[in-house]
């Protein structure tokens, strides 16, 4: 019987630990983004620059949406940079 209470504990345990892992990591980026984390948002969103250029490419997006996009995303990503070299 004993052994069947800690079985319990530990699945409590380790699903608690998986269920509030978000939220730590979350507090984690607003006391300030750690160089893999800055360096990983900028890796995001060049890889979301190369989806709209598929996008506008295939005809999935028009111009003028296409650019606004890329304005965006070209922006976000040089500001990742910048904060990577600080």
């Amino acid at each position: 019987m004993g052994w069947l209470v800690v079985a319990v504990l530990v699945i409590v345990a380790a699903t608690a630990a998986y269920v509030l892992a978000p939220l730590r990591r979350r507090g984690a980026a607003a006391a300030g983004a750690e160089p893999d984390d800055r360096a990983a948002e900028r890796a995001r969103h060049l890889r979301a620059l190369r989806e709209i250029e598929l996008d506008f490419r295939t005809g999935k997006l028009s111009a003028e949406d296409y650019q606004a996009l890329r304005r965006r995303y070209e922006t976000a990503a040089i500001a990742a940079l910048k904060a990577m070299e600080r």
